[in-house]
């Protein structure tokens, strides 16, 4: 430390006489080398009025530009670019250009968190290295739009779609009941005890309520418990004994559902060609409907646009050497959009989906439509639910106990079919996408006892 209270240099020979001791050899040395290489003297300048102009464009850059990226305690702290290192390189003909070499470090904590986030600058480009900023925002993958609000509403999005949509009307319906349980008897739905549990499986077994309903309604009281972030011994002892007592009371309903087979596809062939209430163009659409739901074990909801997304769309099918190739995007037991392929083999027959298929696809071009749904109506809008229904029922004209057929009978006569044709059941699971063994309960076959001897040997 100086006697003035300056620091002192590190160079020794400063303070001195010009014209005494090591300061004279240093500047004489100085002056020698650039009278002899007057070329360094201005490749130094050159270098730095370059980096000169380097830090102001970073400036400018961090200036603008707010970038922030996570940290490990949960707060949000942000990224100087001025800490990065600068690097001069030739570029050949472009002559000199510099690289940002960008290291996350110099992390230092953001007073206000929403001013890093809440405005990002659109104007991310900065002449002459544009790749910078662009370089930034690909590395944080940023949003100009990123928010704590938008944050929250995607959160909110998130949670309400971790059960199908589908589902959760179905639970919605059963919470409105709850809720009219629970007015009916004067019982608070705020506060839920396992009384009022007990209490309300009584109730839906009074009303006549089936067991598989009973669960379904447990499970939606169940999923909103759990929304709400709040627990609740849904398997408590008593609540299980009243069950298995529902179950063994009660009993289960079995599927009074008749399945289609290749038999009732010609019926309904028939009766779809004498039809005069059909013009050529719905006859075709129907007869290819029908023909796909049987032929590649459809859904509803996987070729009629319904709640879900699951249905085929105009681009999903493709026709190559006599085969019609399906790309189900989604399904039921696919909620996570794996996706699978679907091939038909025409037959030559007169139940053919893939002759169906071309015939409809024929007609299917020349409707000028914006909707991208396989199946559509003259009109050019998608086929309804009520209308599928509608059709199926008149094609089943003359067929005993028609009541008893639903668009899900073409799905369950498809497994009938291919188990009474010796079909293995793993690749009836796996033509059915299912699971689980839910398959077996669509199969519907007489259990074979020919053969079988009940008398003793002699």
């Amino acid at each position: 430390m100086a006697p003035d209270g300056r620091r002192g240099s590190s160079n020794r020979g400063r303070g001195r006489p010009r014209g005494s001791g090591r300061g004279v050899t240093n500047t004489r040395r100085s002056t020698r080398s650039a009278t002899t290489n007057p070329g360094i003297t201005k490749k130094k300048s050159a270098m730095e009025q370059q980096l000169e102009l380097l830090k102001k464009q970073i400036a400018d850059l961090s200036a603008s530009v707010a970038t922030v990226v996570p940290a490990s305690d949960n707060s949000v702290r942000s990224f100087s670019p001025l800490s990065s290192r600068v690097r001069i390189e030739n570029s050949g003909k472009s002559g000199k250009s510099a690289s940002l070499q960008h290291r996350l470090r110099d992390l230092s904590p953001v007073s206000d968190p929403d001013k890093s986030i809440s405005h990002v600058s659109a104007k991310c480009r900065f002449e002459p290295h544009a790749s910078a900023g662009k370089y930034l925002a690909r590395a944080l993958r940023l949003s100009p739009d990123v928010s704590l609000n938008s944050l929250d509403s995607t959160i909110n999005k998130l949670r309400s779609n971790h059960i199908a949509t589908s589902s959760r009307k179905t639970y919605q319906s059963a919470l409105n009941r709850f809720i009219e349980f629970c007015r009916k008897f004067r019982l608070s739905s705020a506060h839920i005890t396992k009384s009022t549990v007990l209490r309300y499986v009584a109730f839906l077994f009074e009303s006549g309520l089936s067991y598989s309903s009973a669960k379904v309604y447990l499970s939606a009281l169940f999923n909103a418990f759990r929304e709400c972030g709040l627990s609740f011994e849904f398997n408590a002892p008593n609540i299980s004994q009243c069950l298995i007592g529902y179950k063994r009371l009660r009993g289960t309903v079995s599927d009074r559902r008749l399945p289609i087979t290749i038999d009732h596809m010609r019926i309904m062939k028939l009766n779809i060609d004498c039809s005069s209430l059909l013009s050529p163009y719905e006859k075709q659409l129907y007869w290819s409907m029908f023909t796909l739901c049987f032929f590649a074990f459809l859904r509803i909801g996987e070729i009629i646009p319904l709640s879900g997304s699951h249905f085929i769309l105009f681009k999903d099918v493709s026709y190559e050497k006599g085969k019609v190739y399906l790309h189900l995007r989604s399904s039921k037991t696919d909620q996570y959009r794996e996706g699978c392929r679907i091939s038909l083999q025409a037959s030559g027959r007169s139940v053919c989906a893939v002759r169906a298929m071309r015939s409809y696809l024929a007609l299917r071009k020349s409707l000028k439509s914006p909707h991208t749904a396989l199946y559509l109506t003259a009109d050019g809008l998608p086929v309804q639910r009520c209308a599928f229904t509608r059709e199926l029922s008149l094609a089943l004209h003359g067929v005993p106990n028609n009541h008893l057929f639903t668009p899900h009978s073409f799905r369950i006569g498809a497994a009938s079919s291919a188990a009474a044709n010796g079909t293995p059941f793993h690749d009836i699971q796996r033509a059915g996408r299912w699971r689980s063994d839910a398959y077996a309960s669509y199969i519907r076959q007489e259990v074979p006892l020919t053969g079988i001897s009940l008398y003793p040997k002699p």
